[in-house]
């Protein structure tokens, strides 16, 4: 059996976070758009939390995710 150190799994972890966190702003690109009937503010908003999930105090462990606006 393979042992992994703690620091290996954090960053593992992590790794694991931030492709979730990047596959939500994939699926949101529309919504920047100059043509999309959205509210640019709380697309905006929501985007800019997505990417500030790193700086969260407990991350990777304890991820507070943001609430995408209504489409």
């Amino acid at each position: 059996m393979l042992k992994v150190n703690k620091d290996k799994q954090v960053q593992i972890l992590a790794a694991e976070v931030r492709a979730n966190r990047d596959s939500k702003l994939d699926d949101c690109d529309w919504a920047m758009m100059p043509d999309a009937p959205t509210d640019k503010v709380a697309w905006s908003v929501y985007r800019q939390e997505l990417r500030d999930i790193p700086d969260q105090p407990d991350f990777p462990h304890k991820v507070l995710w943001p609430v995408k606006p209504a489409a």
